[in-house]
């Protein structure tokens, strides 16, 4: 069974508070002692016997309190350490988790790109088909040009937080929606203008 540190703390004060009181009842028998009363120098030779052994017993619990210390800090090093190395092998791991999203990430900004690229062609070649049917193109309905500025405005919202607060029309697709509804109407008219 192992004592910890303040358990002996309290019996090194108890055995302070023991020798004190030993002392002071030394002090108090050694004029008796010395004028040769033999009851009180018997009770003096005794009370000097047990301060000797209270002060020898706590020069021993000084010393245990000592180990009792070192084995606890050596303890609390050895958890300490447990745990770095625990967290340094989660920090590890998680160096491969980020690998993989920054992976992600890079291909997803290839993907953006391309999307980009896509919108801005597709657009052009609806206006190209529009033209080439003989139509005027209404380039003046938000939506039907620079459809890609709405994709940025939306990554740029999603990364700010202010997604949370904007409605469905902010997304790309329902600028679409609107911009080229005529298109998308299944009785679409082609006396319309576009």
């Amino acid at each position: 069974m192992s004592v910890t540190v303040d358990q002996i703390e309290g019996q090194i004060a108890a055995a302070r508070e023991l020798l004190a009181s030993l002392d002071v009842e030394a002090k108090s028998l050694s004029l008796p002692a010395v004028s040769g009363d033999k009851d009180a120098a018997a009770k003096l030779a005794k009370i000097t016997g047990s301060i000797r052994q209270v002060t020898s017993d706590i020069a021993v619990l000084e010393n245990a309190r000592l180990v009792a210390a070192k084995a606890d800090a050596d303890a609390q090093a050895e958890d300490d350490a447990a745990r770095r190395r625990c967290q340094f092998e989660n920090a590890k791991r998680l160096a491969v988790d980020i690998l993989a999203m920054a992976q992600q990430a890079d291909e997803l900004a290839v993907s953006y790109k391309a999307l980009l690229e896509d919108l801005a062609d597709a657009e052009r070649k609806i206006a190209n088909a529009i033209r080439a049917a003989g139509k005027p193109v209404q380039t003046t309905i938000v939506g039907r040009h620079n459809l890609g500025y709405f994709l940025i405005e939306r990554m740029t919202n999603i990364q700010s937080g202010r997604d949370k607060h904007l409605t469905d029309a902010r997304h790309v697709a329902a600028v679409a929606a609107t911009a080229w509804r005529d298109l998308l109407e299944n009785d679409a008219d082609d006396g319309n203008d576009f």
